[in-house]
């Protein structure tokens, strides 16, 4: 599916639905969009559409995001259905998969092949992250990442910019492998202050690391200079394959 995220070329959502329970989520506001569509999609109960599977190895040198409309490691949300998920993401090495979720804590790396008896299995087309806003559990959604995730496959995805904590927060963990930055959207949206914005770009700037502004962030400040990039690794295999 098309998407307005920007650093994203699509979106795939096997599994919809959500716990969290965060009050600014857009995806609850979209989802009471499919009131005569999906009864499960418009109260956001965790579920499973199967269907939507093979839409995961679609095309060639895409950037997907896998679960725009959930979280993968929600409270309702099956193991067998992140299996599922798994098992595309080993088989389309094609294409670049990105996976955000605020329960870093529940994240089991063997699951990402359970016949694989060494440390564990990571998929090299696969970056997994979590999300900082201005919540207490940012703290520990850090340190819960880092100590399941792949220094080089390691996301943060700071959105919706709250609080100009986050660069402290990132100062106390090692660099992420991306680093994305966007403002509050919708109704009542909050909108961030813009030297948040410009430490978040000099921590990027000492520390290395990819970063990409969304386009809020330039609807709000048109003057900042243009920073979307990507992961070296990430950049390579969807240039590879485009080039095919």
């Amino acid at each position: 599916m098309s998407n307005k995220i920007g650093w994203t070329d699509r979106t795939v959502n096997v599994v919809v639905g959500c716990q969290n329970g965060c009050p600014w989520c857009y995806a609850r506001r979209q989802a009471k969009r499919q009131r005569h569509n999906c009864q499960q999609c418009y109260d956001f109960t965790p579920h499973f559409h199967p269907e939507r599977l093979p839409q995961m190895t679609a095309g060639t040198g895409h950037r997907v995001f896998v679960g725009s409309m959930c979280d993968l490691w929600s409270d309702g949300v099956l193991p067998e259905w992140r299996a599922a998920i798994w098992d595309r993401v080993r088989a389309a090495r094609q294409n670049a998969y990105i996976v955000l979720t605020k329960r870093p804590e529940r994240i089991v790396p063997r699951e990402f092949d359970p016949y694989d008896d060494s440390t564990f299995f990571w998929p090299p087309n696969l970056w997994v992250g979590t999300s900082i806003t201005e919540s207490l559990d940012d703290w520990q959604r850090m340190e819960h990442i880092q100590a399941r995730v792949q220094r080089d496959r390691y996301v943060v995805s700071v959105e919706p910019l709250l609080h100009e904590s986050a660069t402290e927060l990132l100062r106390g963990a090692w660099p992420p492998a991306w680093l994305i930055v966007g403002p509050q959207s919708g109704p009542g949206a909050k909108a961030p202050r813009c030297e948040w914005v410009e430490d978040l770009v000099r921590y990027a700037d000492a520390t290395g690391t990819p970063l990409w502004l969304k386009s809020g962030v330039y609807r709000l400040w048109p003057d900042l200079p243009l920073r979307q990039e990507l992961p070296e690794d990430m950049a390579r295999l969807c240039e590879r394959d485009n080039a095919r």
